[in-house]
């Protein structure tokens, strides 16, 4: 070494005639040699680390053609079948792992898809079926109240027929008594027995008069029982029920209930009776399907001092014309079918409303639709 520099020292000696007569001492520099070396370390590392980078290229693209991209399609395939989208199909055609994972997910699917259609078909079935039971026991249960209702009253119109007959002859003796005296007092002139006369006419006439009173006491209807009732509630529980009933015939509800409405005092039972009525009839006013609108709200008309609420059912349905509009409250009037009703729900509606100290009006449009109101007070006074 000299400084920077590298030498190749080469020393040969140099015989003449087998003897050594002197030495030859060659320096060579080996700055080229170093510099070629140093050019070929710098070309193998570059071509090196093309190599490399070529390689990692080439690995990167193919494992996301082979493996990123199949797998992200396979995941974004199982993100819709979570979110419902069963009809989503993994397409790959390679034959790895990957491939095979795709072709079951695939089957997976469509077994899944079917065996939800199957079940959709079924549950389908067994919902209609469910609201044709619905509907028949709606009307088994209605006819079924209508009966009850008829038989009360025949009941009490037997009861009241028997103790008509017992009455006639208890006030026939009265009357015969009564009859006589004024007979009397018509041909008798003298004033001796006159006031006695009357004074039997008039107890006989009380006593005419108690046995009739007796009589109302017997056939009358037995007074309601009151206790705080929000209609709201009410109104929401009786739509529930019938759910199925309106849901089979493709019935839209629209509702619109006052949050702020106060509780009225009534009987809950015939309330419920009151308006399962009303939207039972609306219903068999849309057999096509339509909308059912029930509406609450605060009377406006009502002073300070007798505040009412009012109740309005509203269907678009067939509507009655205006000759029947005149009897619909009329016991055993109906414009249904043969066997589809007795007539006296309405009539059971207007009674209940009287019941309650309220009012019920009724309008009604040919092909547009019928519209029930109900205004009923929210201070009872004492019922009869």
């Amino acid at each position: 070494m000299e400084g920077t520099d590298r030498y190749w020292n080469i020393m040969a000696p140099v015989r003449i005639r087998k003897e050594v007569s002197g030495l030859i001492r060659a320096k060579i520099s080996t700055k080229e040699f170093d510099d070629l070396v140093t050019e070929e370390r710098r070309q193998a590392f570059l071509i090196t680390a093309t190599a490399a980078l070529a390689i990692l290229i080439f690995l990167v693209w193919y494992l996301r053609r082979t493996v990123s991209k199949p797998i992200g399609i396979l995941i974004e395939a199982m993100v819709q079948a979570e979110e419902g989208n069963l009809k989503s199909q993994v397409k790959s055609y390679s034959r790895d792992e990957i491939g095979m994972l795709a072709k079951q997910f695939n089957q997976m699917i469509y077994r899944i898809r079917n065996f939800n259609e199957e079940l959709a078909e079924r549950v389908q079935q067994a919902t209609e079926e469910l609201n044709h039971r619905y509907d028949e026991l709606i009307s088994l249960n209605r006819r079924l109240s209508e009966a009850q209702i008829q038989l009360a009253q025949s009941e009490r119109l037997a009861a009241a027929g028997q103790v008509a007959a017992a009455i006639a002859h208890s006030i026939g003796t009265p009357l015969h008594s009564i009859l006589g005296h004024l007979h009397r007092l018509k041909r008798d002139t003298s004033d001796d027995k006159r006031e006695e006369r009357l004074k039997i006419i008039h107890s006989q006439v009380e006593r005419v008069v108690q046995i009739i009173q007796d009589l109302l006491d017997t056939v009358r209807k037995p007074a309601p029982s009151m206790v705080p009732v929000r209609i709201n509630k009410l109104l929401e529980e009786l739509l529930y029920l019938v759910t199925p009933g309106i849901s089979h015939r493709g019935i839209k509800v629209k509702t619109n209930l006052e949050p702020l409405l106060p509780d009225i005092a009534g009987d809950v039972n015939q309330l419920q009776e009151l308006f399962l009525n009303l939207l039972t009839n609306a219903m068999d006013a849309m057999p096509g399907g339509g909308e059912l609108e029930v509406n609450t709200g605060i009377n406006q008309n009502a002073d300070s001092n007798n505040e009412a609420i009012t109740i309005t059912i509203r269907d678009n349905g067939h509507g009655v014309n205006e000759a029947n509009l005149q009897k619909i409250f009329e016991p055993f009037f109906t414009t249904k079918e043969r066997n589809r009703g007795t007539g006296l729900g309405l009539s059971i509606c207007r009674d209940i409303t009287k019941t309650h100290h309220g009012e019920i009006y009724v309008s009604s449009h040919v092909g547009k639709g019928t519209t029930f109101t109900i205004i009923l007070p929210v201070k009872h006074y004492e019922t009869t």
